[in-house]
């Protein structure tokens, strides 16, 4: 198989469907099975336990690519919960939609309520955590909306309104099955994204788990005893409100050490190429100072955990194994480049650029 260097050296005649060909599945999108999740950092740990304590939500910061969203899912492994997808928090978000939303199209066509006002209602991640934790048979209080509007008049409509009868889809699909009250973990990735209000707008919503669907006159409210976790990331692109911060506990994840790094590569490496690679070998050591460099460099756009990956994936692609050194001053290397620099004020400030302009 062809190495992205003997790719690279065919310039414009390497583009062809043969290339493809060659590529086959790209590197990052391989499947493989990396190292667990390490939980060696105290403080990250002593945080966690204190918000579950608390029953707090947990707000992790820190540069992009420290981890913040693997902790998430290596923390509801750990606690034995099930873990929601993650929430991509929008710019365009309202506090609600981080909790549900109702969709306006879909029931104007629904002119007849066949189908019910409740089919209407399309629950984020928070909710879904909140509903589980109320459980599936958990009775709905009614106000002035009627059953019949409420499941559609095609509905069965006999016993008890419970949760379940409600939102079917919420509790039993071809991922999960919840029978009972349920505790799980959700994560509301990049909150900083939300517009200002956003956060606040749920404050009480957050504080006591709690939350109203004025659409069909019902409330819904987390069973004390299944309380969801919650975790909420932020690269610090905006300050989150202040009363927002008041009521959850905060922790900063610093960014990786060398050494911490390259453990981090050796288990991508080693999971996509099933080799036996060493933190310490030259192919890392070297890549780490090129990595290091380019940070010391950059104002605009310092490259973060995911770029030092592609960089030395790209690397170990072209054909660099683990006694080979990696090199700023290597044609291949500053071909490779564009996996650690994402600006032309970047590019044009690494140490290269201006020798090259001296």
């Amino acid at each position: 198989m062809n190495t992205l260097n003997d790719l690279i050296q065919k310039k414009a005649a390497g583009l062809s469907g043969q290339l493809l060909e060659a590529i086959g599945t790209p590197v990052l999108a391989r499947k493989g099975t990396r190292s667990p999740y390490s939980f060696q950092d105290d403080y990250l740990v002593r945080a966690a336990t204190t918000a579950l304590v608390l029953g707090q939500p947990l707000i992790l910061s820190g540069e992009p690519g420290v981890g913040k969203t693997q902790f998430a899912e290596a923390l509801a492994a750990k606690l034995g919960l099930p873990y929601l997808d993650p929430y991509q928090v929008k710019s365009t978000d309202t506090g609600m939609d981080l909790i549900y939303r109702f969709d306006q199209v879909s029931r104007f066509q629904d002119e007849k309520n066949q189908r019910g006002l409740a089919s209407h209602v399309q629950f984020t991640q928070l909710g879904l955590a909140m509903l589980w934790s109320a459980g599936p048979d958990h009775q709905v209080r009614l106000s002035d909306i009627s059953v019949a509007d409420l499941l559609g008049s095609n509905a069965d409509r006999s016993g008890s309104l419970t949760l379940k009868k409600l939102f079917p889809s919420a509790f039993s699909n071809d991922r999960v099955t919840i029978t009972e009250p349920t505790r799980g973990l959700v994560l509301l990735d990049e909150l900083d994204k939300a517009p200002r209000d956003a956060p606040n707008d749920i404050l009480g919503e957050i504080e006591k788990m709690r939350f109203a669907i004025p659409e069909l006159g019902i409330a819904v409210e987390a069973d004390p005893a299944y309380w969801p976790v919650v975790l909420i990331t932020s690269n610090s692109e905006r300050t989150l409100p202040d009363a927002f911060l008041r009521r959850c506990t905060f922790h900063w994840i610093d960014f990786p050490d060398d050494d911490s790094l390259r453990q981090i590569v050796v288990s991508h490496v080693a999971s996509l190429h099933d080799v036996n690679i060493q933190p310490d070998c030259e192919l890392l050591t070297s890549a780490t100072a090129c990595f290091n460099a380019i940070r010391k460099s950059s104002d605009n756009k310092k490259p973060a955990t995911a770029e030092f990956i592609a960089f030395v994936l790209a690397h170990w692609e072209a054909g660099y194994r683990h006694s080979d050194t990696i090199s700023l001053d290597d044609d291949l290397t500053a071909g490779l480049l564009g996996t650690l620099i994402k600006t032309k004020a970047d590019r044009q400030s690494t140490p290269q650029a201006q020798s090259n302009e001296g």
